[in-house]
């Protein structure tokens, strides 16, 4: 699927005002899905794209704790739900499966937007 200008744009503007999904190269991930695409197969390639990103390098990813789970509940509580063991993990590992599940949530309040800017029916 090739996105026009305007797609472009409206895509830019809404990822713009996003708090976790900035990262995501939505243009690449959008240019593999098929021109009969559907809401699904949009969410689903763009989860893919979200489980991909992993936040490496001890500082960047206790900058990020610090700014997004300084308590490290919620990163906790994700590990748990995954199977990790308290001794297997590090805070690039907390970093990253917080930042995967708040930019899923973020995306999923989104993604009717999304499927309007790119002419995407259910």
């Amino acid at each position: 699927m090739e996105l026009t200008k305007k797609q472009t744009e409206n895509l830019n503007k809404l990822f713009d005002d996003t708090d976790f999904i900035q990262n995501i190269d939505y243009d690449n991930c959008i240019s593999y899905l098929e021109n009969d695409a559907n809401k699904d197969t949009l969410l689903e390639s763009l989860e893919d794209y979200i489980n991909e990103y992993e936040i490496i390098y001890y500082f960047d990813a206790m900058k990020y704790l610090l700014d997004n789970d300084a308590s490290l509940v919620d990163s906790l509580s994700i590990a748990s739900s995954f199977g990790y063991d308290e001794k297997s993990l590090d805070s690039e590992i907390l970093a990253t499966l917080h930042y995967q599940k708040s930019a899923k949530s973020e995306l999923l309040s989104m993604i009717d937007d999304i499927c309007e800017i790119l002419n995407i029916e259910e």
